[in-house]
């Protein structure tokens, strides 16, 4: 039963690695400030489902840690983000490298 459970964190680690390096190239340039600063007035509708998933998802995290030290759900709870990202793939032309960049970080 110990191995199962290390398959699937190898197979979610490796997931995460390939989604990070098929965006790195474009995530060179963006500096740590442009991501703080995204302009929701101008954000596409994937941009604002993929900010909107990260805030939910942390607020759920942050309420885990804090209120009931539940480590499993959070972790649950990042591999949803990481499923909602790859479900709105392709990213190149519809989410901005500051959102991606930001959604990355917060993601890992």
């Amino acid at each position: 039963m110990e191995r199962a459970g290390h398959r699937g964190s190898s197979r979610f680690l490796n997931r995460v690695y390939r989604l990070v390096d098929k965006h790195s190239e474009r995530l060179r340039g963006v500096s740590t400030e442009t991501t703080g600063s995204v302009d929701l007035a101008h954000a596409t509708a994937k941009e604002k489902l993929l900010l909107r998933k990260m805030h939910q998802t942390l607020k759920r995290v942050t309420n885990d840690f804090e209120s009931r030290w539940h480590f499993n759900t959070s972790v649950a709870l990042i591999m949803e983000t990481v499923n909602e990202l790859y479900t709105q793939e392709p990213l190149d032309s519809d989410v901005s490298p500051a959102v991606l960049n930001s959604f990355l970080k917060f993601s890992f």
